[in-house]
């Protein structure tokens, strides 16, 4: 069973809260009932391409938009961390989903079903402590990220 919504939310806003120095960010390995899962694949080096995948479990009765953002955290200034971090970091995806339909009855949004997986390509140009998060744009706290390091060349 997982955790309440409740409890997500609020880890996620105290984590992007947070000021980013010296602060490693880890997404959890249980998603949020929306977004079940964040991943980064690729060579994790300055001038690569990197794909974030993100697993969605789509049950909720209403369209939502979800959006994925990434940022190099070691090149953030101290300007930059008092804005919220979807407002700074650079959108690499996005979806809008309409409302999740079911042929025998109202879905609720902590339902399991069939999971869909977007992907999302991008190049970090420089080396770096990187953060990537997947949240609903409309509820910013609704969301998970990962932590992931970028070599250089």
């Amino acid at each position: 069973m997982r955790p309440p919504l409740a409890l997500h939310l609020t880890a996620l806003f105290l984590l992007l809260s947070l000021p980013a120095c010296g602060i490693d960010f880890v997404a959890s390995e249980e998603g949020t009932e929306l977004i079940d899962k964040v991943e980064v694949a690729g060579e994790f080096t300055a001038g690569s391409d990197l794909t974030v995948i993100m697993t969605v479990n789509h049950a909720y009765p209403v369209p939502v938009h979800i959006a994925c953002y990434v940022e190099n955290q070691s090149e953030v200034t101290e300007d930059e961390k008092d804005v919220a971090f979807h407002e700074r970091a650079t959108l690499v995806g996005q979806e809008f989903l309409d409302t999740a339909q079911s042929t025998d009855r109202p879905l609720n949004p902590d339902d399991e079903v069939e999971k869909k997986k977007y992907t999302y390509s991008f190049t970090p140009e420089s080396a770096g402590s990187y953060f990537v998060a997947c949240i609903t744009p409309a509820a910013p706290d609704n969301g998970i990220g990962r932590s992931f390091t970028v070599r250089a060349r």
